[in-house]
């Protein structure tokens, strides 16, 4: 399809948008008892307040497809780790391998796991980006959960190429307060939850957290389990008006047996099985995870504020495990070791017709992977090699209103970005000798220039149209091999460049009873990372594919009727495609990219009923049915992921003012087995990750 196709189609569609909402500024039947509710400030009409856009807004005035995941939500529906989301939102798949969790945004994603690949979707934690190997083990107590599509160039810099998932934690409230959780469920399931809200001065006040997480095996022999548990502790200072500093600290541990690739198509023993022992075997996933965020708000008048965000996180994991089920089973061993820090500072304020973002940013990353495995009995393979990364950058966004109505919207980020790494790769045969040793370096700058250009504007107070084009990168960086036989230079591959068109109406209609958001969107995708088998080296490279092309809209809406009813729907249609993607193995161009299925529908529906005093008996159902597509951009054999559904389903007894509850949940109602993601295995043809099976219990919750 041609840009000039997809803009008209995207301008028609916006059209029919903006005459729904026009239409539906008269009186309706909806608006009697919710109206009131809306006045009150009752959650039917309130405005979410998110901060996407590094400033707090309503998310009706972000000029973006921004989802947001509510504390409330996340309960109601038991997400209790970042893989989760992406039954809940839409355009979104979180990947997870063993300890890392790859997302992809509307076809964006990185598919490789080796460390030296940078994420092509940012996680940020309370403002901090966190690697892709830590992300997953931030999310408990949590406020909120951003959603941003598309490339974030300008305000979040590298690795948002694919958009930005922001994780809010949450503070302590300004009197003492205790709240809890226990859950019970199949598979030996126990999850525990303690949160207490302390005020220490009348300025100071504290939040401390911890989560503990447990399960058995979803595979017959007890792999796939966990055994989680975290620690948290926030304190939020307010000395004087117009001065918050916000510290948090995070400590979790992860262990059990961990998880393993099942063989496609399944063993004869059944979809979730493996024949060997792993506790015989002595496997084990061991990871301890800190993470650390400081933030300091100072208002330098009413109408300019300066923030500072710091942060530092490090990872400690050591595991011994299967490469896939087998046979035959190939022990691998993998210690990570990361250390990474982030610093930014920032100006925002209004300075007459004009809203401004400007800033600095400096960040610094050094890895250690250690990898020891024998696929073979007769062969152990070791790879050891360090991975560093620095940068900093400067950028600016605004915001000049030509009237009340109409906004024009720029920004420049200037980026530099260093990287470096050095290892071997090593064979020892049976005896122990050596037979094979590369050693490999590398070290590249990349100086990066992105920017956006936007209008915004408001068709009515409650009607807001926009466009826009904007660009991102993720940096490009080294294979973990020379590029040739014999000499230490590692093999490059360069950075992934993405320009987006996006256009798009968000509404409020019948008097904020309704939400009715929809976005289309065309990218420029350049420079799309593969992994293959280099037919000279023999030993898999990372290579660039010239261009990939992706386009699609995105709708969103929600409805009120009244306070006891919610229901919204969402929907993507995505048409990813990889134009010219030529290895040394093979040409795939034409073949959709991975983690791109043509549509995704989300709904979401609860119903309360009233009870006396003042208590509600709640129930919800959540949907999502995902279209067919792909792990892996060969479209290989068992690489494919058919087109499923998923339905969680929750019904509870709510004391007044949520004071208690009591939840019964099913989640998988399906109890489908789905693929998440897929490598080569031996012997073929591919050997997966799953999502979890069938789940139920019972939720005890508390506040007060």
């Amino acid at each position: 399809m041609k840009k000039g196709k997809i803009l008209r189609s995207t301008t028609a569609m916006l059209i029919c948008t903006m005459g729904a909402a026009a239409s539906a500024q008269v009186a309706s039947p909806l608006a009697g008892e919710a109206a009131a509710a809306v006045e009150q400030g009752d959650s039917v009409g309130g405005d979410i307040i998110v901060t996407a856009l590094k400033r707090s807004e309503s998310l009706q005035d972000v000029p973006a497809a921004v989802s947001v995941l509510s504390n409330e939500k996340l309960s109601t529906l038991g997400v209790t780790n970042l893989t989760q989301i992406g039954n809940i939102a839409p355009g979104i798949s979180v990947t997870p391998i063993r300890t890392q969790a790859f997302i992809f945004i509307r076809g964006v994603g990185q598919t490789l796991t080796s460390p030296n690949a940078d994420a092509q979707t940012a996680t940020n934690f309370n403002g901090v980006y966190l690697p892709a190997e830590i992300a997953g083990t931030a999310f408990f107590d949590v406020d909120r959960v951003e959603v941003l599509p598309g490339p974030q160039g300008t305000l979040y810099g590298r690795n948002s190429t694919g958009g930005v998932v922001n994780l809010i934690s949450r503070k302590p409230g300004t009197d003492f307060g205790i709240d809890g959780l226990l859950e019970i469920g199949n598979y030996s399931r126990v999850q525990a939850r303690l949160g207490v809200d302390v005020p220490l001065s009348d300025t100071l006040s504290s939040r401390t957290a911890g989560t503990l997480i447990r399960h058995d095996g979803y595979f017959n022999n007890g792999e796939d389990d966990q055994k989680t548990w975290s620690v948290r502790e926030t304190l939020v200072w307010a000395p004087r008006d117009g001065t918050n500093v916000t510290a948090v600290a995070t400590y979790t541990h992860d262990g059990g047996i961990g998880n393993t690739l099942q063989n496609i198509p399944p063993r004869e023993c059944g979809s979730r099985c493996a024949t060997f022992d792993p506790k015989a075997l002595g496997y084990y996933s061991d990871a301890d995870t800190f993470i650390s965020s400081l933030q300091v708000q100072q208002d330098l008048s009413d109408s300019a504020q300066l923030t500072y965000i710091g942060g530092y996180s490090k990872l400690k994991l050591d595991s011994l495990n299967t490469i896939f089920t087998g046979p035959p089973v190939a022990p691998l061993r993998f210690i990570e070791d990361i250390d990474s820090q982030s610093h930014e500072l920032r100006l925002s304020g209004q300075l007459g017709q004009v809203d401004f973002v400007l800033g600095g940013y400096y960040f610094k990353q050094d890895a250690t992977y250690d990898f020891f495995a024998s696929p073979v009995p007769a062969q152990k393979i070791t790879t050891i090699f360090r991975a560093k990364s620095h940068g900093e950058a400067a950028f600016g966004q605004v915001s000049y209103s030509i009237t009340p109505e109409l906004r024009l919207v720029g920004g420049l980020r200037y980026s530099s970005t260093t990287k470096s790494l050095d290892g071997f790769n090593a064979v020892d045969n049976a005896a122990n000798v050596r037979i094979q040793f590369r050693p490999y370096e590398g070290k590249s700058t990349l100086n990066r220039l992105d920017w956006k250009a936007g209008v915004e504007f408001d068709v009515t107070p409650d009607s807001l149209l926009y466009a826009n084009v904007a660009t991102g990168f993720t940096p490009g960086g080294f294979s973990t091999g020379p590029a040739v036989v014999g000499q230490i230079q590692a093999a490059s591959f360069e950075p992934v460049k993405l320009r987006a068109y996006t256009a798009g109406a968000k509404n409020k209609l019948f008097n904020g009873l309704m939400t009715l958001n929809v976005e289309g969107f065309y990218y420029d995708y350049k420079n799309y990372q593969v992994s293959a088998r280099d037919i000279i080296t023999l030993q898999n490279l990372v290579f660039n594919a010239d261009k990939a092309t992706i386009y699609g809209a995105q709708i969103d809406s929600r409805l009120n009727l009244g306070s006891h009813d919610e229901f919204a729907v969402g929907a993507t249609y995505l048409d990813a495609k990889a134009d010219r993607p030529i290895t040394p193995v093979a040409n795939y161009s034409g073949f959709a990219l991975p983690y791109s299925p043509r549509w995704t529908l989300n709904a979401f529906y609860q119903h309360r009923f009233d009870l006396a005093d003042g208590a509600e008996l709640r129930g919800s159902v959540n949907f999502k049915y995902t279209s067919k597509r792909w792990s892996i951009y060969s479209h290989g054999v068992g690489f494919d992921i058919k087109s499923n559904t998923h339905t969680d389903l929750n019904f509870g007894y709510f004391a007044d003012r949520d004071r208690w509850s009591l939840q019964a949940f099913v989640r998988n109602l399906e109890d489908s087995l789905v693929k998440t993601s897929c490598a080569n295995a031996i012997p073929g043809p591919a050997g997966c990750f799953f999502e979890p099976p069938r789940t139920y219990g019972v939720t005890l919750q508390f506040n007060y």
